[in-house]
């Protein structure tokens, strides 16, 4: 496992927060972050919940887990359209189940081809739609219609242009669809 990568992509130095995204027994998981300080890669500090990067890291991920999700963004983008993170997830791993693979080596997998400018990924950010209304008593009330959401499209690098069309088809069709099963 490649500790300084997973390290380096979630930007931080908590110790506990690196623990809580390697998706490994405590075992296999010790055995890597201890093999990692040995090779001089990471320093940490276990009273005061740190660790420190002490290389440059290089990006790597599971190859097949990668191929396979790329092979996914390439079926969406030749249906002419961008696939989520949150469809990804799912097909990675089953939430009700904990089957499928790592979360970490799906992240590592997602960020190594984001690194190798093979994918692109575009977060659209859409507000919550708040219906006012002015009671009796003249006070305004707030109620969340539809809560704010953000989407993470992924998208071949070479389908950048026509991946923001795609993006908002698909932010529309979710608005859509949240405003229809409201109404029912």
């Amino acid at each position: 496992m490649n500790i300084p990568y997973l390290l380096s992509m979630l930007k931080t130095e908590k110790l506990s927060e690196l623990v809580a995204n390697i998706d490994l027994p405590a075992l296999d998981m010790n055995l890597a972050i201890w093999e990692s300080i040995d090779r001089g890669e990471i320093e940490v500090d276990e009273e005061k919940d740190t660790v420190k990067l002490l290389v440059a890291a290089e990006p790597s991920s599971d190859s097949d887990l990668k191929n396979k999700i790329l092979r996914v963004i390439q079926h969406y983008n030749r249906e002419n359209t961008n696939v989520t993170r949150g469809r990804l997830n799912g097909l990675v791993k089953d939430a009700l189940t904990g089957q499928g693979y790592p979360w970490h080596e799906y992240i590592m997998a997602i960020q190594h081809l984001i690194d190798g400018e093979l994918v692109v990924q575009t977060v659209v950010e859409v507000p919550a739609e708040v219906k006012t209304t002015i009671k009796n008593t003249g006070k305004k009330k707030e109620k969340i219609v539809r809560p704010a959401h953000k989407f993470a499209f992924l998208c071949l690098t070479e389908n950048i242009e026509s991946s923001e069309e795609w993006n908002k088809k698909s932010v529309e069709k979710w608005i859509a669809e949240f405003k229809q099963a409201s109404v029912k």
